[in-house]
C-alpha cells in the first residue's frame, strides 16, 4: 500500500516501480504522481514527460535500495 492508502496497480496515470525488499513485507513501491494543472486534474504524460519521470523515479528506487540493502533490479 502506498502512503496515500492506494494499492499498486489501482491509480491511473501514474508512473510506479516496485522492489523486492525484506523490510518491506517483501516489496517497496514508489511512485511518481504527475503535476496538478489549475483546473486541478493531473498534466497528460506524452512520451518524453513519461520517459523523463521514468528515469526519475529508477534513480530514486536504485538510491534508496542501495541505502537499504535491498536488492536492485
Amino acid at each position: 500500500m502506498y502512503l496515500d492508502t492506494r494499492y499498486p496497480g489501482s491509480i491511473v496515470g501514474i508512473v510506479t516501480r516496485s522492489q523486492a525488499c525484506p523490510g518491506a513485507l517483501g516489496a517497496a513501491y514508489a511512485k511518481v504522481t504527475p503535476p496538478t494543472l489549475s483546473c486541478g486534474r493531473r498534466a497528460p504524460l506524452d512520451a518524453s514527460k513519461r520517459k523523463a519521470l521514468n528515469e526519475l523515479l529508477t534513480a530514486f528506487a536504485t538510491t534508496s535500495g542501495t541505502r537499504h540493502g535491498c536488492s536492485i533490479r
